[in-house]
């Protein structure tokens, strides 16, 4: 399974991609990305998921309205 931690702020979101079998600390094993909110943006950032993809957002006052474009995807998008 891949794991894609979502930080939303003012005006962009930045991503953190990791695999279940990577070691916590190895910083190799890690990507990160910032997109923009935009419809743009989301189609960059939905093209970066794969099919087995689990999406955790950081629980924050803005985290249900960044969560809608994610619903009717594949999966669930659980908020952390």
């Amino acid at each position: 399974m891949n794991f894609t931690g979502i930080d939303p702020y003012a005006g962009r979101f930045a991503c953190c991609y990791r695999n279940e079998r990577s070691p916590a600390d190895n910083p190799k094993d890690k990507r990160i990305e910032t997109f923009d909110p935009n419809d743009f943006g989301m189609a960059q950032f939905f093209r970066t998921l794969t099919a087995d993809a689990c999406v955790l957002i950081e629980a924050a006052i803005t985290t249900f309205s960044f969560a809608r474009p994610f619903k009717g995807k594949r999966g669930r998008t659980p908020a952390s």
